[in-house]
């Protein structure tokens, strides 16, 4: 898995990184790596 299939979690809406994981794999991900730091986790 490359570090493009990883979505970085911060301060966003959830939905905008529910739909980039989505985006992930319609575009042929087979995994995608959801990554968050500090309060964000």
């Amino acid at each position: 898995m490359s570090e493009s299939n990883s979505v970085l979690i911060g301060k966003k809406p959830v939905m905008n990184y529910v739909l980039a994981c989505i985006t992930l794999f319609h575009g042929g991900a087979k995994e995608v790596n959801i990554k968050a730091r500090g309060r964000a986790i």
